[in-house]
């Protein structure tokens, strides 16, 4: 084994390990003080390391700190290392040589261990096409081969958990290659959530391919769908066609830069305050201008934006409500700082009048339902508080408008009612959701809060008592 300078052994770039433990790497330094260096790093004829960076790091700082380390019964002075020379290799063999040094490794990311799965995998199947017979197809590396290679076993005992593994690297690395700027799966966390974003991505696409291939119509029911954006369609939208407008535009907040609470689920829209601001002086004057003489708006917002957008739907000719009406999540919300403040439970909504309408019914200010127990779409609404809404202010046969209609909760809820509803978005996605519910209907049911009265806490107390 040869002994070199260290500083003429170098890592070259597209190396499978990207991230070194500083930890690990000190206890390495450690353990070659002790007991020695057992196997020298593999380096080609140039002084490229091929195998072994964790323990050339090591070296580089025994020897930067100056001192000895032995190695094969011999003691190197600080600034000499002993390596592994590797001759007449073909490249198929240096890429095996270096991920099969680090793939059963435990200290490397899951994204390491991922691409270096993917890459013996395909190592493997050029192998094999190189020892096929000519103008015969190569034999492809199996999922239940690749495992057994890195887990160093025969394939008859590679478990099912093992070829799941390989065959998850597979598939993320294989996304990755069709979508290299997809840093939701890059950075994610783990392996499971680069597969749940992966499954996100799926779910997002199809709905847009049935969001491309959904036709403006008004079928049976008489609903509108149709993928546009609201400040283009409704300044040509004519006078006077609707009783209700029933929304949740984006709110401004740079919702689109984070999740929504726990989930993975992304928002797809722009979320930006000159976006906020387009949107909303249209609904505010076109709006008014679409609706009939008497007619009703139900606005979801941010309670930051509530004084504002009072004073803009003012300014077009809305009688706006002075207080928010408030949807209250009872299953919980966004915990924005959960070290310094509560959990964020409860949404605004902005109401308005036009004409003087009167509503239908009269209900609390306090709308109480649960967030959607499947998350189609980041900022989803129930269909249940939009159904509530609407039970105001509409009668069978209205018309009600939303032009930022997401994942289409307001078409059940017009369905409830007997109401036809036209829905915009820009999104592919949302339409592609929207046009799956146009037959769905909600079957409604009253949410109800009860407090204990004084006669029933007092026997609480005493119950408390006699337990005690």
């Amino acid at each position: 084994m040869p002994i070199r300078r260290i500083d003429e052994v170098f890592v070259p770039e597209g190396r499978v390990r990207k991230i070194i433990d500083p930890q690990g790497l000190e206890d390495l330094i450690k353990s070659i003080q002790e007991v020695g260096l057992l196997h020298p790093p593999v380096v080609e004829e140039n002084g490229a390391l091929l195998a072994g960076e964790r323990r050339f790091r090591a070296l580089q700082c025994i020897a930067e700190r100056g001192l000895t380390h032995h190695c094969n019964k011999k003691w190197l002075a600080p600034g000499l290392i002993m390596t592994t020379d590797i001759r007449d290799l073909t490249p198929i063999q240096r890429l095996q040589a270096e991920i099969e040094e680090n793939t059963i490794r435990i200290d490397i990311s899951w994204q390491e261990k991922s691409e270096a799965t993917a890459a013996l995998h395909e190592l493997r199947t050029m192998q094999k096409a190189e020892s096929t017979l000519p103008g015969l197809p190569p034999v492809p590396q199996t999922h239940e081969q690749t495992a057994a290679e890195i887990r160093g076993k025969p394939a008859e005992e590679v478990t099912r958990a093992e070829v799941r593994d390989v065959k998850a690297d597979l598939y993320v690395q294989a996304w990755l290659a069709h979508h290299p700027g997809d840093k939701s799966v890059a950075d994610a966390k783990s392996r499971a959530e680069a597969l749940k974003m992966i499954e996100l991505h799926l779910e997002d696409e199809h709905r847009a391919a049935l969001g491309r291939r959904f036709v403006t119509q008004r079928p049976g029911k008489g609903h509108i769908i149709q993928r546009a954006d609201m400040c283009q369609v409704l300044p040509d939208t004519p006078d006077n066609i609707y009783d209700v407008i029933c929304t949740d535009p984006p709110w401004g907040r740079g919702a689109d830069d984070w999740t929504n609470g726990t989930s993975l689920r992304r928002h797809t829209y722009q979320d930006d305050f000159h976006t906020f601001e387009r949107i909303h002086l249209c609904l505010a004057t076109h709006g008014f201008r679409v609706c009939k003489p008497k007619a009703h708006l139900y606005l979801f917002c941010a309670f930051q934006a509530f004084d504002e957008l009072s004073k803009m739907f003012r300014a077009s000719g809305w009688d706006v409500w002075p207080r928010p009406l408030i949807w209250f999540r009872p299953s919980g919300g966004i915990a924005p700082r959960p070290e310094h403040g509560p959990r964020n439970t409860y949404e605004c909504i902005l109401f308005a009048n036009k004409g003087d309408k009167r509503v239908l019914t009269l209900k609390s200010d306090v709308l109480i339902y649960s967030k959607p127990a499947v998350d189609l779409r980041a900022a989803g609404k129930p269909v249940g508080v939009v159904y509530d809404l609407l039970s105001r202010s509409v009668l069978p046969g209205d018309e009600v408008l939303d032009p930022c209609c997401g994942s289409g909760p307001i078409l059940p809820a017009a369905n409830a009612l007997k109401c036809r509803a036209t829905c915009y978005d820009v999104a592919d996605d949302a339409i592609g959701l929207a046009s799956g519910r146009i037959d769905e209907t909600y079957a409604h049911t009253e949410a109800t809060v009860s407090f204990p009265t004084t006669r029933e806490r007092a026997g609480m107390k005493v119950a408390k008592v006699a337990e005690g």
